[in-house]
């Protein structure tokens, strides 16, 4: 038989995705269709002002689609940019019931765009499947956590107002799984047992996690551990940039794929540049 000699390449059908900043990612599903999660990206003078440090000089009018957001939880770092993503793709918003209706009241968001979701739930749409886990927001404890009196509202007068106690009661963690079978696993909160348990056999291929010793999300070790137990081939950071200091990323990325290799374990820690482009998906190399 003659021999097959067409070129290395990535087959159709691959999923590709951008990290923009905070939990704001940017993926492109095998069939076109695009999910933005966590839609937030304020410009470098954006009103609100303690937002402008999370700013790189790309905003909604720079994605290349919207046609989902998913939303973890609804602090404004994580929802800032919705009423305008909503406004530019008329997007469907998924998000967990307990704040649907204030995203709609508060974002002027039409309801029948608007997917609740509960914790444990399975959800078909057409380009993807969605599947909760119930998560908390942070292990954090401290003075600054005790009940706030009310002239120390977070956002006073801006639609952030209402909705930020809802972000610290109601955290989700989900897996977007594409047409190909391609898995995205989204950690925004907590990693804790139920995630182990309930993705050990899930086939994660990507694993997008907060993490790294800046926010005491987890160290080396335990970082590590999270991805081998649920199978990751790659783990990608989350909320890592200039409120986290993302100059420590860099350095504990390196240290965990030290600590897998020592273990035998094939996937990575990868820390992606700040909106570039990755593509995902089966391919064909001479080795």
């Amino acid at each position: 038989m003659p021999e097959n000699n067409f070129p290395a390449r990535m087959f159709p059908g691959a999923l590709s995705l951008r990290w923009l900043t905070a939990c704001c990612y940017e993926i492109r599903l095998p069939g076109g269709k695009t999910i933005v999660t966590d839609p937030f990206l304020p410009a470098p003078d954006d009103p609100m002002v303690h937002w402008r440090r999370y700013s790189f000089g790309t905003t909604v009018q720079d994605l290349e689609g919207g046609d989902y957001a998913i939303i973890s939880h609804p602090h404004g770092d994580h929802v800032g940019s919705l009423m305008e993503l909503f406004d530019r793709f008329g997007c469907r918003v998924l998000c967990h019931d307990a704040y649907a209706m204030r995203l709609v009241t508060n974002f002027q968001i039409r309801p029948q765009m608007v997917f609740p979701f509960e914790n444990n739930q399975h959800y078909e749409f057409q380009d993807f499947t969605l599947d909760t886990v119930v998560a908390r927001h942070s292990f954090k404890k401290g003075p600054e956590f005790l009940v706030r009196k009310p002239e120390e509202a977070i956002d006073p007068g801006t639609p952030f107002e209402t909705l930020n106690p809802y972000g610290g009661l109601f955290n989700t963690n989900f897996i977007i799984t594409a047409k190909n079978n391609l898995k995205v696993a989204f950690c925004g909160g907590c990693f804790e047992d139920v995630e182990r348990n309930r993705w050990r056999n899930a086939g994660i291929n990507v694993l997008l996690r907060q993490c790294g010793t800046a926010i005491q999300q987890g160290d080396v070790e335990s970082v590590a551990a999270d991805m081998m137990a649920v199978g990751a081939e790659l783990m990608l950071p989350l909320h890592h940039e200039k409120a986290y200091k993302n100059q420590a990323v860099l350095p504990f990325a390196e240290k965990v794929n030290q600590f897998l290799e020592e273990k035998g374990y094939p996937g990575r820690m990868f820390v992606p540049r700040q909106g570039q482009w990755y593509q995902l998906g089966v391919g064909i190399f001479q080795v």
